[in-house]
C-alpha cells in the first residue's frame, strides 16, 4: 500500500508540465517586487500552493542543504511545500530585509506558524509561534531560482512549542 504523501509526491514527479499561472503570487511584498521568482518561492509555502513552485525555481534548481536523493528543480521543492501544508494551518513569511548583489538575493524573514500535526517529535498545539529564516537565492538566466541556501531557526521554534524548556541553574 502506498501512503497518500508518497502517492502525491510520485504524482508530482510524473505529472506533465502545465502552463504556469504565476499571477497567484502576492503583491503585498514590496521588498520582493523586483524579484518575482523569489516572491513565488515564499508565496508557494505561505499559500501551500505547489503550482507556484514552477514560477519560482528553474529546472536545475539546487536546494542547499537538501536530503540525499532529493531531485533537482521543482520536483525537489514541491514535496516540501505540500509537507508544510500538512504540518501547519498557518505558515506565513514576513519579509524583514532583502539584499541583492551579483545575481543573488538574500532574504531575512520571520515565519509565523501554527502546527497541526506532529513535527520534530513535538505534538500539535494551538500555539502560534514566530521564528527567523535567512535564505540566499542565486538567480538563473531565466530569472528563476537556480540555487538556494537556507537556515531556519528551528531551535527557537522548539523552545516556543515547549519542547526544549530552558533550565535555570
Amino acid at each position: 500500500m502506498i501512503r497518500p504523501a508518497i502517492a502525491f509526491a510520485l504524482a508530482l514527479v510524473a505529472a506533465p508540465a502545465l502552463a504556469q499561472d504565476c499571477s497567484k503570487t502576492s503583491e503585498g511584498t514590496a521588498a520582493l517586487a523586483d524579484y518575482p521568482a523569489v516572491r513565488a518561492f515564499y508565496d508557494s509555502m505561505t499559500l501551500g500552493d505547489v503550482d507556484l513552485v514552477d514560477c519560482a525555481v528553474g529546472a536545475e534548481w539546487l536546494n542547499n542543504p537538501a536530503a540525499p536523493g532529493t531531485p533537482k528543480g521543482p520536483e525537489g521543492f514541491k514535496p516540501a511545500v505540500y509537507g508544510l501544508k500538512m504540518l501547519f494551518s498557518q505558515y506565513a513569511f514576513t519579509t524583514e530585509d532583502v539584499v541583492a548583489s551579483d545575481g543573488k538575493v538574500v532574504v531575512r524573514s520571520t515565519v509565523t506558524a501554527k502546527q497541526i500535526a506532529p513535527f520534530l517529535g513535538v505534538p500539535p498545539s494551538d500555539t502560534v509561534v514566530k521564528f527567523q529564516t535567512i535564505d540566499i537565492h542565486q538567480l538563473g538566466a531565466d530569472g528563476k531560482l537556480a540555487q538556494s541556501w537556507h537556515v531556519e531557526d528551528w531551535l527557537s521554534y522548539l523552545m516556543m512549542q515547549g519542547a526544549l524548556p530552558l533550565k535555570a541553574e
